[in-house]
C-alpha cells in the first residue's frame, strides 16, 4: 500500500491482510477488466493474501470469508472454475458489494471467457472475452436510439441494437456442455471407491483431459481397466472421464518446509522472502521497505538499544528504538533458512525468516520457547494420516484416512465431524461416504480416540453439490435425523469414544460405525441432563442423567494453586474442569484437568507459567458420571472468574 510519506503491508483501519490486499482490487466492475493482462499476478496475488490471512494472528479481525465475493470475482478474471470453487454463498459481502453480482460475475466468464485486453474497440462500452478454447465472444453496449457498427482491432464487427446490450460470437451458451471427471481411490483390496466427482465445461466437439489430483498417500495410475483420461464433449452432457489411484506410503512435510505455514513479503532482489513468528512478545510487525532491500520490523513498547539485544542466525547484530531493520542484499543469501531474535528482559521476539527455496534444515538451536516444556503421552491419541474428503455424489462427503502401524498396534480409533457434529464414532481408518450433506462448503475433521481421550483433530474443507436442505426439521426436540453412512473401512470398533457436544458419551456396543444423535435435554428437571445413544447393533438406548455443575467460588490462593468450591451434587463421579486466560477458553492459553471424586472443594495446581503471569483468569466446569464403565458428561458451566 503507498501511503504520502512510505509504502508499507498495512491499511489505516486494519492489518488484516485480506482487507490490506483486497482494498487495492475494489469495486469490481468493468473497469476492473485491465487486471486480467496479467492473470498470473492474479493467481499469485490471490494465493498471498489467502496464506497471509491463515498465518495472520488478529484474533479479532481475522475472518477467512472476507471480501470472499470480491476476492472471486478477481479470482475470475484468471480462473473461473477456480473461482466456482472458491466462491462461498454464506459469505458476508462488503458494503458496496453482492453475492449476486458475484454470482453473475462469475458464470457469464465461466461460459463467455475472461477479458482480452489485447482487443479493443472504437466504443468506450463495448468488450471482447476469449475462453479456454480460444473462442472469442464480443459485447457492446449502446446507449443511442438507433443501431451502430462497432469495430474491435482484431477485424471483427458488429452491430450493437439500441439502448441494450448486444452479445455475439462463438463464446455463447449454446456451444457449450458439461461433462464429470470422476475420481477413485484403491481400497487396498483391488478394489476402487469413487470419492470425488468434478462437473465442468467445454465446447461441444473438443476434446478435453482429465488432471489428475494430488491425494497424499495415493499415485494416479494409468493402467487400471476402465481408466477414461481424455474424451469429446457431448451436447447432452453424458462425458464422463475417469481416474484411478492406488495407494502409496503418505509423504510427510516438515511445518519449516510447508509454504502454507509461512507470511509471504514477495520478492526482494529478485527471490521470494517469507516469514513464520515462533514468538512476539513485543508485538512485533514486519514488512519490506526501500524497493523490497530492507527487511524492517518495528515493535510496540519501550524496547531501546540498550535494553534490547539483537542476534541475525545466533550472532549479535544492532537493534534501534522500537526499530530492528537490515538490508537483504547485503545479509541474506539466496535459498537459505534464517532466525531473528530479540531479548530484553525476559520478552523475547523469535522470528523464522525463508529467502528463497532453501534445501537444509534451520537452525533453531537458540530458539525458547513459551510454553512450557511436556514430555509427549505414549498413551494419547495422535492425529491419522493421508486424509482426503470430497464429493462423489450429491448431498454426499467422502472420508479416507489411513494410521501408522504404531496407531493401529495400540487399537487407535477415529471419530469423524461435519462442521463440528459428530457423524460417525469409533470407527478404524478407511473410506467413509456420509450421505444427506446439505449443499455448500463444509469442514470435515478426523479425530483419533484411545484410552478415553480425543485428539485436536485433522481437517480439510469441501464444497458438497446437489440441494440445500437435505431433512426435514421437525418441532419435537427430542427428536433426531440420523444421517445414512456407507463404508469400505474395517467394521472392527472398540467402545472407548468421546464423542463432542454439551453431553458426552460412549455407546455401549458398536459392531459397525455409530452415529450419534444430538443430545437432548430433560425438561422436567433443571439440574440433570439426559442423553441418547443409539448404537447400529439391537438399536439399544441408554439414557444417562449428570447433574449440573455449578461453581459457589473461585479464588487464587497462591502463585501457583486455585481453590474452586462447587454445588454439591449426588450421584456424580467426578467433574473436567477447564482454567484460562481467556473468557472463550482459546486452545493457546488454557489447561484441562480431570478430578474422578465427587467433592465440594478442590485445590487444582497450575503449572503452566503464562498461567501463573496473568492478571485475569476465568474457570468452567462440568460434571460427569461413569455408568458401567462408560463415562457421560453434563452441561459447562458458565464461565467464572478466579478471584485474587
Amino acid at each position: 500500500m503507498v501511503w504520502g510519506g512510505k509504502y508499507t503491508y498495512a491499511a489505516w483501519w486494519t492489518d488484516e491482510p485480506l482487507q490490506i490486499q483486497g482494498i487495492n482490487i475494489l469495486p469490481m466492475t468493468a473497469a476492473s477488466f485491465y487486471a486480467a493482462a496479467n492473470k498470473d499476478f492474479i493467481l499469485t496475488n490471490w494465493k498471498t493474501a489467502e496464506r497471509n490471512e491463515k498465518n495472520y494472528a488478529g484474533v479479532n479481525e481475522k475472518n477467512p470469508k472476507r471480501w470472499n465475493e470480491i476476492w472471486s470475482e478477481y479470482l475470475t478474471m484468471a480462473d473461473p472454475e477456480q473461482a466456482k470453487e472458491y466462491f462461498d454463498d454464506q459469505c458476508d459481502p462488503e458494503a458496496g458489494e453482492s453475492k449476486a453480482h458475484a454470482y453473475h460475475w462469475i458464470m457469464a466468464m465461466e461460459k463467455n471467457g475472461t477479458p482480452d485486453v489485447t482487443v479493443t474497440s472504437d466504443n468506450p462500452l463495448a468488450a471482447a472475452f476469449k475462453n479456454e478454447d480460444g473462442d472469442m465472444t464480443y459485447v457492446a453496449y449502446n446507449t443511442t436510439d438507433t443501431a451502430e457498427k462497432v469495430i474491435f482491432s482484431d477485424g471483427t464487427e458488429i452491430t450493437a441494437k439500441p439502448k441494450g446490450m448486444t452479445t455475439t460470437g462463438d463464446g455463447e451458451v449454446s456451444t457449450k456442455s458439461t461433462y464429470k471427471v470422476e475420481h477413485y481411490l484403491s481400497d487396498g483390496n483391488g478394489g476402487y471407491n469413487l470419492v470425488n466427482t468434478e462437473s465442468k465445461s467445454a465446447k461441444i466437439g473438443s476434446e478435453v483431459t482429465a488432471t489428475a489430483k494430488d491425494y497424499p498417500g495415493y499415485k494416479l495410475n494409468e493402467s487400471v481397466e476402465g481408466t477414461v483420461k481424455t474424451g469429446i464433449v457431448e451436447q447432452d452432457g453424458s462425458l464422463v472421464l475417469k481416474l484411478y489411484y492406488d495407494v502409496t506410503e503418505v509423504q510427510t512435510t516438515n511445518a519449516y518446509q510447508d509454504d502454507s505455514n509461512y507470511t509471504s513479503l514477495g520478492m526482494s532482489n529478485g527471490v521470494s522472502i517469507s516469514y513464520k513468528i515462533l514468538r512476539n512478545e513485543f508485538g512485533a510487525v514486519i514488512k519490506l521497505l526501500d524497493a523490497n532491500d530492507t527487511f524492517y520490523m518495528e515493535y510496540q513498547g519501550t524496547y531501546t538499544a540498550d535494553n534490547t539485544q539483537a542476534f541475525l542466525n545466533k550472532n549479535t547484530s544492532s537493534s534501534l528504538t522500537g526499530v530492528y531493520k537490515f538490508s537483504v542484499k547485503g545479509t541474506l543469501k539466496a535459498d537459505t533458512y534464517n532466525t531473528i531474535k530479540l531479548v530484553s528482559g525476559d520478552k523475547q521476539v523469535y522470528v523464522l525468516v525463508k529467502y528463497g527455496n532453501p534445501s537444509g534444515v534451520p537452525d533453531l538451536s537458540d530458539y525458547e520457547s513459551e510454553q512450557e516444556e511436556t514430555t509427549a503421552d505414549p498413551n494419547a491419541p495422535t492425529n491419522p494420516i493421508g486424509l482426503v474428503v470430497g464429493a462423489p455424489t450429491d448431498n454426499t462427503v467422502s472420508v479416507t484416512f489411513r494410521s501408522t502401524q504404531d496407531q493401529i498396534e495400540k487399537g487407535q480409533v477415529y471419530n469423524i465431524y461435519v462442521d463440528d457434529v459428530l457423524k460417525l464414532a469409533s470407527v478404524t481408518d478407511g473410506i467413509y461416504t456420509i450421505n444427506d450433506v446439505a449443499e455448500g462448503k463444509h469442514t470435515v475433521t478426523v479425530k483419533a480416540v484411545l484410552n478415553g481421550k480425543e485428539s485436536d483433530g485433522v481437517s480439510a474443507t469441501v464444497k458438497a453439490t446437489g440441494v440445500k436442505e437435505t431433512t426435514t426439521k421437525s418441532d419435537k426436540p427430542d427428536e433426531t435425523t440420523t444421517p445414512k453412512v456407507t463404508t469400505s473401512g474395517s467394521d472392527e470398533t472398540t467402545p472407548d469414544v468421546t464423542t463432542k457436544g454439551d453431553v458426552e458419551t460412549t455407546p455401549e456396543e458398536t459392531s459397525t460405525p455409530t452415529i450419534c444423535p444430538t443430545p437432548a435435554t430433560t425438561k422436567d428437571d433443571s439440574d440433570t441432563t439426559t442423553e441418547k445413544v443409539t448404537t447400529t447393533k439391537g438399536n439399544k438406548t441408554t439414557k444417562v442423567k449428570v447433574g449440573q455443575a455449578k461453581i459457589v467460588k473461585a479464588k487464587k490462593v497462591s502463585k501457583k494453586k486455585v481453590k474452586l468450591t462447587f454445588k454439591k451434587i449426588s450421584k456424580n463421579t467426578g467433574y473436567q474442569i477447564k482454567i484460562s486466560t481467556s473468557k472463550k477458553f482459546k486452545k493457546k492459553v488454557t489447561i484441562t484437568r480431570t478430578v474422578k471424586k465427587n467433592r465440594k472443594v478442590y485445590k487444582l495446581v497450575i503449572s503452566n507459567k503464562k498461567l501463573r503471569k496473568a492478571k485475569k483468569l476465568y474457570v468452567k466446569a462440568r460434571a460427569f458420571r461413569v455408568v458401567n464403565k462408560k463415562r457421560s458428561y453434563g452441561k459447562w458451566t458458565k464461565a467464572k472468574r478466579i478471584k485474587k
